[in-house]
């Protein structure tokens, strides 16, 4: 059975990372074991909001008290160090976000539409986004 996060091809290997993931690689004690689960040398994508949604994800981190204002800061730099291509949606892409409205967050939407149209897997550590993708991008749990 080839390798799920192996795209055929000559180029490298492209995955679309959603915010779980990326919030896990900035701030978790199991980034180094997350990162060894992602495809080597892959080319990491992800919609613009992504940065907005990292910043969030630090605040509320920090709120809740899992992590001092000096480590949600230090994650929030870190994100431009991680080097992943951030994509702004087109009038279409927007309009196919929200056709998934029904199953999909817009945010998750965002990130499902960018995977269809790179036709990349997108890499998340969100259940419920995997569950309501229904088939329409390969998905990679990790």
């Amino acid at each position: 059975m080839a390798d799920p996060g192996v795209m055929p091809g000559d180029g490298p290997v492209g995955i679309v990372l959603d915010c779980s993931v990326v919030v896990d690689l900035l701030g978790s004690t199991e980034a180094p074991e997350l990162l060894s689960r992602l495809p080597v040398d892959a080319v990491w994508h992800a919609p613009v909001l992504l940065a907005t949604e990292v910043v969030s994800a630090a605040r509320g981190l920090m709120l809740g008290g899992r992590v001092s204002s000096d480590r949600a800061c230090a994650m929030v730099a870190a994100f431009d160090d991680l080097g992943i291509t951030l994509w702004s949606p087109d009038r279409a892409q927007s309009l196919h976000a929200l056709d998934l409205a029904e199953n999909l967050t817009a945010y998750d939407a965002a990130y499902v539409v960018l995977a269809e149209g790179l036709d990349l897997p997108l890499v998340t550590r969100d259940r419920r986004l995997a569950a309501a993708v229904g088939g329409r991008v390969q998905v990679l749990s990790v």
